[in-house]
């Protein structure tokens, strides 16, 4: 199984983020900023690996490539004034960090399946599951992935982290004032600022 978890960097930057409060976070289609006097912390997407899942015959004029990808999250420390921009929304301002948690999921790729009434069209399935919950290979491709963060402030709950392995974090409410249920597709691993 192939794994693409936070390293040190990442998980340094984490800690700073719980233990120094940002002034403000913001929102962006791909990326998340934790704003700070001096500097910024950088949350983005990024494309982990891309590869060819299958090769089918699609007919005798030729074959049909079907590629898959895994995408990641990983952060940067940016030495300058962030400048929002006109997408930037802004969700978090000047609030307490209570807890961070980093979001973990195991993904899996089966092969695509060929539709009968369309010969050139075909189903890709990609599921996640918590790494926690799988209790045998699901299938030949599996990666242990590191997709970003839930924080708790002292009002709201912040998914900063990539829902099914999407390129963006559109998909996600990304606050609330509930905990979403995503337990059964991620594991949240508890960080400290020690």
């Amino acid at each position: 199984m192939n794994e693409f978890l936070f390293d040190k960097n990442d998980i340094d930057l984490i800690k700073i983020i719980w233990s120094q409060n940002p002034t403000k976070i913001w929102f962006e289609h791909t990326r998340c900023v934790f704003e700070y006097v001096s500097f910024n912390i950088e949350l983005h997407v990024e494309l982990a690996e891309k590869f060819l899942i299958e090769t089918i015959l699609i007919s005798e004029y030729g074959n049909k490539q079907i590629e898959q990808y895994v995408m990641t999250a990983k952060f940067e420390k940016i030495n300058s004034e962030y400048k929002p921009s006109s997408v930037a929304a802004l969700i978090s301002e000047n609030e307490k960090i209570i807890e961070i948690s980093i979001a973990r999921t195991m993904l899996s790729f089966v092969k695509p399946k060929q539709f009968a009434e369309n010969k050139n069209s075909f189903q890709n399935d990609s599921f996640l599951i918590n790494p926690k919950l799988a209790s045998e290979k699901i299938s030949d491709k599996q990666y242990l992935v590191d997709v970003g963060i839930k924080i708790h402030t002292e009002s709201k709950i912040l998914n900063c982290f990539i829902l099914e392995n999407d390129e963006d974090f559109d998909r996600n409410e990304y606050f609330s004032d509930i905990d979403l249920n995503y337990s059964e597709l991620y594991e949240f691993i508890n960080i400290n600022a020690s």
